[in-house]
């Protein structure tokens, strides 16, 4: 409960520019990272205590103290780290195979920022929101992950680029706006399905992308 607290605090500009969905996503990932680092950190902290303690009554080793105290040293910096990290976040989409030459994987970060206006807009345009194409990582949740025909989210995208002078779309949406059209043309004359996948993190693997299957580039 108290992490849970920390992090609704920690996200409060979040919670009024993420759509509820994906605010709903990002909160799940970082209070199961915020759980996880919380577990090793009170291992690492407590191997350390048992190591150092005996110290102060004149036994006990040096050598293991010094071990152990790094360790806990190098556990409180991969917990800030990993966290850290978790907290640039961005909307991404994800293609059942790859599509090539998309340039969509680096950006997304204000499709991200912007997506409950986005939804807003949507409304008002009478086209599908832009987050009602999220899906869960089918790494993480193969089970829960969904595709959509690659037509339908161009139709929600072109009709945003369209209002975006009109909205006053910054630069930097709308190039985000407009790569995601790019890579969605290039799926739909393909006949490849996409979903819109939040991304948390700057690092990516060779061996993560082979287990999700499907591709996004």
């Amino acid at each position: 409960m108290l992490i849970h607290k920390m992090l609704f605090a920690l996200t409060r500009k979040r919670r009024s520019c993420f759509s509820p969905v994906y605010y709903e996503m990002h909160m799940e990932t970082m209070e199961s990272l915020v759980h996880q680092n919380c577990g090793c950190l009170s291992v690492a902290l407590f191997i350390a205590m048992v190591s150092g303690l005996p110290l102060l009554w004149g036994y006990g080793s040096v050598v293991l103290a010094s071990i152990a105290g790094a360790f806990a040293v190098f556990a409180i910096i991969s917990a800030w780290a990993s966290t850290a990290d978790m907290f640039i976040a961005c909307v991404i989409p994800f293609f059942e195979s790859e599509v090539g030459n998309t340039h969509t994987f680096l950006s997304g970060r204000h499709l991200l920022w912007n997506s409950r206006r986005l939804d807003e807009i949507c409304v008002e345009l009478g086209v599908t929101p832009l987050s009602a194409f999220a899906s869960e990582d089918p790494l993480f949740k193969r089970d829960a992950a969904v595709l959509f025909d690659a037509m339908d989210g161009l139709i929600t995208v072109e009709a945003l680029i369209e209002a975006g002078e009109r909205y006053s779309f910054s630069a930097k949406l709308s190039s985000d706006l407009n790569k995601l059209r790019n890579a969605l043309r290039k799926a739909s004359d393909k006949h490849i399905r996409f979903s819109l996948h939040l991304r948390e993190g700057n690092t990516a693997s060779t061996p993560e992308m082979e287990a999700r299957g499907g591709s996004y580039f």
